[in-house]
C-alpha cells in the first residue's frame, strides 16, 4: 500500500481526534491521557505530531477555499497590423 494524500489526511484526522479528546480530558478531569498512556517523553512527541496534524489540517482547509482560484487570465496579445 502506498502512502498518499488520502492516507496522510486520515492519519491527521485520527491525531486531531486524539488531541481533541486529550484536551477535553485535561479540561474536564485534569488528566493528561497521552502522558499516562505513553510516558512524558513519548507524550511530547505525540503532542508534536498532533500539532503537525493541525498545521496540515489548516493547510487543507486553506487550499480547499483558496486553492481553486487561479491567477487572472493573461491579457490578449496585441493584434498584428498588416
Amino acid at each position: 500500500m502506498m502512502f498518499n494524500q488520502e492516507m496522510l489526511t486520515f492519519v491527521a484526522q485520527i491525531l486531531l481526534i486524539a488531541g481533541a479528546l486529550n484536551w477535553g480530558a485535561i479540561a474536564t478531569y485534569n488528566m493528561d491521557f497521552v502522558n499516562q498512556l505513553t510516558g512524558a517523553n513519548i507524550g511530547n512527541y505525540v503532542k508534536m505530531a498532533v500539532g503537525a496534524a493541525g498545521i496540515y489540517a489548516a493547510y487543507v482547509v486553506f487550499m480547499s477555499f483558496y486553492g481553486t482560484f487561479t491567477a487572472a487570465p493573461a491579457a490578449p496579445a496585441p493584434e498584428e497590423k498588416q
